[in-house]
């Protein structure tokens, strides 16, 4: 199992994601996190390689 972190915003995480699945060294990216921003932290998990607020 490999775990990998990152610091980027949602859009930027799914920008990520897609180059990953697209390169076809991935089939499907799942997993969980958090954001932060202005509103302050909230969950963030990746499911069918789409990120879901």
């Amino acid at each position: 199992m490999t775990i990998t972190r990152f610091i980027l915003g949602p859009p930027q995480l799914q920008t990520a994601i897609d180059h990953l699945t697209r390169s076809g060294r991935y089939d499907r990216i799942d997993g969980h996190g958090r954001v932060l921003s202005a509103r302050g932290e909230q969950t963030v998990e990746v499911r069918g390689s789409r990120v879901v607020l």
